[in-house]
């Protein structure tokens, strides 16, 4: 039958059948999908866990003055916004607050006024399911702004700050910053653990993991990974273990524990453990290059070569647009294979690679690290920030050329600082930052400023407390000082961390030191009792 004749029949349809009879139907389609539709926006309402923040109730003057409700929710909506950007978090998003301003669905049922908010708000409750607000007000005393902040099943809580006439948006911004703060404690406290160990506020960072543990939080397994890295920063290896390894048993599948008890056991140089905890790490499928460069220095350390080159060049494969995969095979290329030819392809290779961008200009001039072709060096690294002045790769290599650079203190100050204020900002490893620090502690002393080198290098060695190098520095500032008994005391603290002393004895401040009864007498003492590491 064709589509002709489908048709005429659908049209006789049409022409005999009644009218009340077609409207009847059309009435029974339309409820029908009103229905649906319904139910629809209801489930996705009972579904819906956002925090509804509402509209602040501001006093009059400051309403004339434009700080209107509306204005100031959507200002604090803003700072957590913020806050959540600066907490870096890897954690799949949980915090989802808006602000009620958004149209909503009415309907008119039998003469009675309905809206899916309250639809869902009332069947909601007839269920049992909690709907969380946020709401508060702002009033103005005396000079003084105080915010009261109330949020579903918490006790209201106020904020004060004092402002001067005609500074009132200092103080206001003061207020919103606490009051963003105290909503992450109540809406996702893991989000603010990450703020507190960014600014290395240890102290108020533990307590907010022992408030999530004591709380039975959701996400046990990130508090756990956190108390880990508080104690790391603290220099307590074994208890930053001891948390990660609680965290997985939370998730055994968690990536960031395995990756943290990996360079744990890299640094204490248990490289079986190392390479274990990275397979574990790249096998929940994580795409984080620092497991695979692990895996394969692990290899590179274990003396397993074939391995550790095939596992440089699979991460080089895996992050084909990363600089620091072709760094690291370049680096096992020069130091483990002494393959300075193949090194540099590595680099050729990698111009096809990356984007003509920053890091295309670095991998330029990372091709004359090797001949040690200053100008060459410095003139592909200077285009790299022309094209990006806060690219860590490119400021790094022109920190390492600054004694060839005779640039005077201040603007050498100006790199060295500059360059680790992003590691610091940024999501760096601890390693890297300590490491800035410890070359900006360096370029103090070059100058005669002992006390900023001072300043700078207690910062690097509270990082990472077992690494020898800024207990090295420590004591070269005091060499170059002329205080030859914190000299000793330091080198000696250098020395048991395991500092391979022979690798600098020509270079200053140890070259004044060598050949003299003291040193050797110091040097050898360190060997009879087994704290000079070869």
């Amino acid at each position: 039958m064709d589509s002709n004749s489908n048709m005429k029949k659908f049209l006789n349809w049409l022409i005999d059948i009644d009218f009340m009879d077609f409207v009847g139907l059309m009435f029974k389609v339309g409820l029908a999908m009103l229905i649906v539709f319904l139910g629809v926006v209801v489930i996705k309402g009972l579904k819906d866990d956002r925090i509804m923040l509402n509209e602040f109730e501001v006093p009059q003057n400051l309403e004339l003055a434009g700080y209107k409700g509306k204005v100031l929710s959507r200002q604090l909506q803003d700072k957590l916004t913020t806050l959540k950007i600066e907490a870096r978090s890897s954690k799949e998003d949980s915090l989802h607050i808006e602000f009620d301003q958004t149209p909503d669905l009415n309907f008119q049922i039998l003469g009675v006024g309905l809206s899916s908010q309250s639809l869902s708000y009332h069947l909601k409750r007839l269920m049992g399911i909690e709907s969380k607000t946020i709401s508060g007000e702002l009033i103005d005393i005396d000079d003084k702004l105080k915010i009261t902040l109330r949020m579903t099943n918490r006790i209201p809580i106020s904020f004060e700050e004092h402002y001067e006439m005609g500074h009132i948006d200092k103080s206001l911004e003061s207020l919103l910053e606490l009051t963003a703060r105290e909503i992450l404690r109540y809406s996702d406290p893991y989000l603010l653990v990450l703020l507190k160990l960014r600014k290395g506020e240890l102290d108020q960072a533990e307590n907010l993991v022992r408030e999530m543990i004591e709380q039975e939080s959701k996400d046990l397994d990130y508090a756990y990974n956190a108390w880990g890295n508080i104690k790391g920063r603290r220099g307590d290896k074994e208890g930053a273990i001891k948390m990660f390894e609680k965290s997985l048993d939370h998730n055994p599948n968690f990536d960031l524990p395995l990756r943290s008890l990996g360079w744990h056991h890299f640094r204490n140089e248990d490289y079986e453990k190392a390479l274990t905890m990275f397979e574990r790490s790249i096998d929940s499928g994580t795409n984080n290059f620092g497991s695979y460069n692990g895996k394969a220095k692990s290899f590179e350390k274990l003396g397993m070569t074939d391995k550790a080159e095939r596992s440089y060049q699979a991460s080089i494969d895996k992050f084909p647009n990363l600089l620091w995969s072709h760094a690291g095979y370049w680096q096992f290329l020069v130091n483990v294979k002494k393959d300075t030819s193949a090194a540099f392809e590595v680099w050729k290779n990698a111009e096809s690679s990356l984007k003509k961008n920053a890091d295309y200009y670095v991998a330029q001039s990372a091709k004359f690290i090797l001949t040690m072709d200053i100008d060459s060096l410095l003139h592909y690294t200077n285009l790299a920030l022309d094209y990006n002045p806060n690219h860590v790769e490119a400021l790094q290599m022109k920190l390492g050329l600054l004694p060839e650079l005779n640039l005077d203190y201040p603007e050498s100050d100006s790199l060295c600082k500059r360059f680790v204020e992003l590691l610091v900002k940024g999501n760096y490893d601890g390693g890297m930052v300590q490491g800035g620090y410890n070359r900006w502690a360096m370029n103090d002393y070059r100058f005669g400023k002992f006390d900023s080198a001072l300043v700078h290098i207690h910062k690097a060695i509270d990082i990472f407390p077992d690494n020898p190098f800024p207990w090295s520095t420590l004591a070269e500032t005091y060499a170059l000082m002329g205080d030859d008994a914190r000299f000793y005391q330091f080198l000696d603290s250098a020395l048991i961390r395991g500092l391979e002393i022979k690798n600098f004895l020509k270079d200053e401040p140890y070259n004044k030191y060598v050949g003299t009864p003291t040193f050797e007498e110091f040097l050898k003492k360190k060997k009879n009792t087994g704290r000079l590491k070869n």
